[in-house]
């Protein structure tokens, strides 16, 4: 009888282990999912704004927000367009995009501020 109470002993202290590892390795999936998504889409932001950049140094007529905010979405998928805000200014000699996006993290890992809001701009040479 003893040698079966030990057993079962065993068993539940397994399951135990395992659950608190389980729910430890889950949190951590979910936290490197979330810094994953946040990387690509600085990533998309930055590439949107690349390629709004080249698209404005040849083309006078893209100024202003809505013309870019349309180009940059056709050529960078991941980006959500209720999100993302973004500027073309013509000077002489130069032409600055600049562009930001708010972020939302989907876990509650990072910290009460859970919306992130992202910029970038590059100023280039006509």
């Amino acid at each position: 009888m003893s040698r079966s109470v030990s057993n079962r002993a065993r068993r539940g202290s397994v399951s135990l282990d395992f659950a608190a590892i389980a729910a430890t390795l889950v949190i951590a999936l979910i936290a490197c999912v979330d810094v994953g998504r946040y990387v690509a889409t600085r990533t998309a932001l930055r590439a949107a704004v690349g390629e709004v950049a080249r698209a404005a140094m040849t083309d006078a007529a893209i100024t202003g927000s809505e013309t870019p905010k349309a180009l940059a979405l056709a050529r960078v998928s991941l980006l959500d367009p209720a999100q993302l805000t973004i500027q073309v200014n013509r000077a002489a000699t130069t032409v600055t995009v600049q562009a930001s996006y708010t972020f939302s993290f989907i876990s509650p890992f990072f910290g009460a501020e859970k919306d992130r809001r992202l910029a970038a701009s590059v100023t280039t040479p006509i």
